[in-house]
């Protein structure tokens, strides 16, 4: 059996720093790091990212209520099927979901100009292996961060927040709407901000950055709950994110923004066909039904948003939310969001 790897965990996880949050989030971080290179020998460095990195992970109660982000940092490609029957066994030992995504230590230079490396490079702690493993990665500013990942950080958060509309005879999840909700008043604030080719790790420095933005008093109300997951919510709450992120949609140019080859490839692999900007279509038809919703009775036009959603679904829907959001999410499903 492998000894326990040394662990790097003298750093906040939370504004809500005690003894008894820090212990727990330690042993936590502490077992995965145990337990990820005991699975994977070719395992380098582990590398904490989100929230917890940052020290803005969530907490109530004193427990952890945001998933566990890493990075694994191999020396030879592969390892997904490592970490994919992993993370089910982290959930049942720790009770909290863990993410663990693999790379190749050779690819670190090469990296997309993505959001999420981005945010590695500003905000990461390496808590095990050389704490210098991220120093080839790529280095870019905010202004270079593909528009497409603008275009796909409002869709999925649009998607949240339809996903959190209750389906017929469902009963609404309050926290679910308020959670998805500030999400995706989050994600029009950071698209603004990468639209104006502004970015900082934390939050709360980005909302400093957003200050003149005509929806910062909204922007700083998500991020208050979102730390504290306490702060109170305005009345129509949900109405009002609705608005922020299309709002967002508009001023960034999202609705634009075409598919690449890759989203063209995967998609003619999961769906068996081809079709011009497929994700580019699903964001919109998201866009779309969110202008026509509001909580929690969905769309207010079915037949308007029976016309939206009928493009992307081949098979037969029906008139109903219920119907309606299957088919969207189905057909979401088959390309890269």
């Amino acid at each position: 059996m492998r000894s326990r790897p040394e662990v790097r965990l003298d750093f906040p996880f939370t504004e809500n720093d005690t003894l008894e949050v820090r212990a727990r989030i330690e042993g936590d971080l502490s077992y995965v790091a145990y337990r990820a290179h005991a699975a994977d020998r070719h395992l380098v460095a582990l590398v904490l990212t989100g929230g917890f990195s940052r020290g803005e992970g969530t907490t109530r109660y004193g427990v952890p209520v945001n998933d566990y982000d890493l990075i694994a940092v191999r020396s030879r490609p592969g390892g997904g099927r490592i970490y994919r029957d992993l993370a089910p066994k982290l959930m049942e030992e720790i009770g909290l979901e863990v993410d663990v995504m693999p790379i190749w230590q050779r690819r670190l230079p090469y990296v997309g100009r993505k959001l999420f490396w981005l945010d590695v490079r500003l905000g990461a702690r390496v808590i095990s292996g050389p704490p210098d493993i991220l120093a080839p990665l790529r280095r870019y500013e905010a202004r270079e961060v593909t528009r497409a990942e603008i275009a796909r950080l409002l869709g999925n958060r649009a998607a949240g927040m339809l996903l959190s509309l209750p389906a017929d005879n469902e009963p609404p999840d309050l926290h679910q709407r308020d959670l998805q909700a500030t999400k995706a008043v989050l994600a029009a604030m950071d698209a603004s901000l990468l639209h104006e080719g502004k970015y900082a790790p934390r939050m709360r420095e980005r909302l400093a950055l957003s200050r003149d933005h005509p929806y910062h008093a909204l922007f700083a109300t998500a991020v208050e709950w979102k730390l504290s997951q306490s702060h109170p919510l305005p009345p129509n709450w949900w109405e009002r994110a609705r608005d922020a992120l299309l709002h967002a949609v508009e001023a960034t140019g999202a609705r634009d923004v075409r598919d690449g080859l890759v989203e063209h490839a995967l998609h003619a692999v999961r769906a068996r066909r081809i079709a011009y900007s497929p994700s580019q279509a699903v964001r919109r038809v998201a866009w779309d039904l969110l202008s026509l919703s509001t909580y929690p009775q969905g769309p207010a036009d079915i037949p308007l948003a029976t016309r939206a959603v009928r493009p992307l679904e081949r098979r037969q829907m029906g008139t109903t939310w219920s119907a309606l959001k299957r088919g969207f999410f189905a057909a979401r499903a088959r390309t890269l969001q």
